[in-house]
């Protein structure tokens, strides 16, 4: 706005003042954009973190060390004599984490990561109302990333009948390459 009423004032053309509106337009339109892929990083790093940490704090009990960090008795206490529904619970855990930190296959690990999120929230409402904010906190990062990733992937493949006289053949191919 402040340019259209700089240049107005001196008399330039009325495309010219178009242009320059335009060109500020599209600039914020990339910091947005280039702030909200940041904002996903950090969203998608910080869910990695919370279930590596998660993961590991698990494997040390399983394993008949101490927990790194503090844990809740009666949660712990649900996980009793069955060491190994909690390996496969926390080897689902530190898959998933090592493939957000990687930036592999992030819908996949969000997929699968949905249950064990639900189950974290209702758990803690039950039994640790204390921890009930930071189980929120993962809950909203795993739905924000679900939608942004989930929108992403929302097309698929792209498939159209391909006769490239190049290589010769014919047919139907999946000419997504991203």
């Amino acid at each position: 706005m402040w340019t259209f009423m700089f240049f107005s004032s001196f008399g330039h053309k009325s495309h010219d003042l178009i242009v320059i509106f335009e060109t500020k337009t599209k600039w914020s339109a990339k910091k947005r954009m280039k702030s909200m892929t940041r904002f996903e990083h950090l969203a998608r790093w910080l869910l990695g973190i919370t279930f590596l940490i998660g993961a590991c704090n698990g494997f040390m009990f399983v394993l008949g060390f101490p927990p790194i960090l503090p844990t809740d008795p009666e949660i712990v206490a649900l996980y009793r004599g069955s060491d190994a529904l909690l390996a496969l619970h926390k080897s689902i855990e530190l898959g998933c984490a090592v493939l957000l930190l990687r930036n592999r296959l992030i819908l996949p690990a969000l997929i699968i990561l949905a249950p064990v999120v639900l189950g974290i929230v209702a758990v803690h409402a039950a039994f640790d109302p204390g921890f009930l904010p930071a189980a929120g906190l993962i809950f909203a990062l795993e739905a924000y990333l679900l939608y942004v990733y989930g929108a992403r992937s929302k097309g698929g493949p792209e498939w159209k009948r391909n006769s490239s006289k190049q290589d010769g053949k014919t047919g139907i191919r999946n000419t997504d390459l991203s």
